[in-house]
């Protein structure tokens, strides 16, 4: 099995990639947390190191990892932005994307930090919801910015037709997504 899972900050990623993990006893790899590593060697925040790679490349050495951890793996769910496009091209391959209105997103993750949710190191700690919003906005447009320059406009990960599934989690709690998204796995995924 062979799963991608892209999808807005605060969407339920890390629960669904848990919840996969153990039912189909997956590999993982995640391209934020590779990303957050990089930026933590550069004693940066992700917030900092996106805005170096406005300017210069810090995303191809990742999108390039992926792709090659994927072929190296038999059976894997990878997590990233782009791993639809680097890693999600073959027929086995179920390539799934999770939207959340960003303001929800935002109260998520921020509820997740005062319980000392402390799963990403690499981000910028504030204060209140707004802040988390602030940086989330800053967050994806900087994303949007770097992939353009890096892959040009063509790359869109935000595009719905690049997904196998594409589920709307702003009203959901998150086994009500993981249901939902383990549901249409056993439907849909066929092994070559």
């Amino acid at each position: 099995m062979k799963i991608t899972i892209s999808g807005y900050p605060g969407a339920g990623k890390g629960e669904l990639i848990k919840a996969l993990k153990d039912k189909y006893n997956l590999r993982f790899l995640s391209v934020g947390d590779l990303r957050g590593e990089m930026a933590l060697d550069k004693g940066m925040t992700i917030e900092e190191f996106n805005k170096l790679g406005e300017t210069g490349d810090t995303d191809t050495a990742a999108d390039e990892y992926q792709t090659k951890w994927a072929e190296e793996h038999d059976e894997w769910v990878i997590e990233g932005r782009l791993s639809y496009h680097f890693a999600g091209q073959a027929d086995d391959v179920l390539n799934i994307f999770l939207y959340v209105d960003s303001r929800v997103g935002a109260e998520r993750i921020f509820e997740a930090q005062e319980r000392g949710d402390k799963s990403r190191l690499d981000e910028t700690v504030v204060g209140t919801k707004k802040e988390k919003l602030e940086k989330i906005i800053e967050r994806n447009a900087s994303d949007d910015k770097r992939f353009e320059m890096c892959y040009g406009k063509g790359l869109d990960y935000k595009n719905p037709n690049n997904y196998d599934f594409y589920i709307d989690t702003t009203e959901l709690k998150s086994l009500e997504t993981n249901t939902k998204v383990i549901e249409f796995i056993e439907k849909n995924y066929k092994a070559s």
